[in-house]
């Protein structure tokens, strides 16, 4: 049987169904959680292109080429992440990246093509 929301939407939905205290919390705190995920999942991020790297975060950063000093490998809490030596100073990047609970078997390629 399909469950339909009524018109109120997903509060109309709970006080129909008699959910509350820590069953309306709980959906409350799933929801929040899963759009939060949703909105920032494209906006974060980084982006090669022929000018440098865009970084993309609460900020908006690009990286000329000619300004990158190295490009390493390091080893946070046991995650394996690119950085970007610029000015003397590492900027990590969102991606790519390996560590145990989020294996990348293709890790060392894409480090490769980041350097060449």
């Amino acid at each position: 049987m399909a469950m339909l929301l009524p018109p109120l939407g997903w509060g109309g939905f709970l006080l129909a169904n008699h959910i509350d205290g820590a069953g309306a919390g709980l959906v409350a705190y799933a929801a929040f959680f899963l759009g939060v995920g949703y909105l920032t999942g494209a906006r974060f991020g980084v982006d090669l292109c022929h000018d440098g790297v865009v970084l993309r975060g609460v900020r908006r950063r690009v990286v000329p080429w000619n300004a990158v000093q190295a490009i390493e490998a390091k080893k946070y809490f046991g995650t394996r992440v690119v950085v970007l030596v610029v000015d003397g100073r590492l900027r990590r990047l969102r991606a790519p990246f390996t560590g145990p609970l989020q294996r990348d078997r293709q890790f060392d390629d894409k480090l490769a093509a980041l350097r060449s």
